[in-house]
């Protein structure tokens, strides 16, 4: 079952703070994106403000911290103990890549209402998506898991887990 979490617009302006951070990092890193992420400027702007709003509405839910850190990542999204992967389409899946922990959590978080409002649609452990029925190389980009959202646990669970 998935949870709606509503963001104030405090809280949406923190998060863009964040993301324009984590943008200004990349473009003087030399601006590649990663996996295959678009290296334009605007394109690369919206998924960090997207992935941005899913972090920080996942540690609202969650009641845990939220560091949005800047890059080098050397701390998990959320709490030290939960990844987050953001989307805008409701038909996509939760994507895990090789390098993921397979002890950590992934939570699916889909986002509308230009942030507001985002749905944490389930979560699943990196080491039980990663079975052959979800195993694919899209785009021809690099092999990785795309877990449907009808097989996510839900974020009850999770709760519970972490507690």
């Amino acid at each position: 079952m998935s949870e709606d979490v509503r963001l104030t617009l405090a809280e949406l302006q923190i998060a863009h703070f964040v993301s324009t951070q984590r943008h200004i990092h990349a473009l003087k890193g030399g601006g590649n994106g990663n996996h295959g992420a678009p290296e334009d400027v605007s394109q690369g702007t919206g998924i960090s403000i997207l992935g941005c709003i899913g972090e920080l509405a996942v540690s609202k839910y969650m009641n845990m911290y939220w560091s949005g850190s800047v890059p080098p990542y050397t701390m998990t999204d959320v709490g030290g103990c939960v990844e987050v992967k953001t989307i805008e389409d409701t038909g996509k899946k939760l994507l895990i890549r090789p390098n993921n922990s397979d002890e950590l959590p992934f939570v699916l978080a889909l986002c509308s209402d230009g942030g507001k409002l985002v749905r944490l649609l389930g979560w699943s452990y990196a080491g039980d998506a990663k079975v052959d029925a979800y195993r694919t190389a899209p785009n021809g980009r690099a092999p990785c898991w795309m877990v449907p959202q009808s097989a996510l646990n839900p974020m009850s669970d999770l709760v519970r887990a972490r507690a």
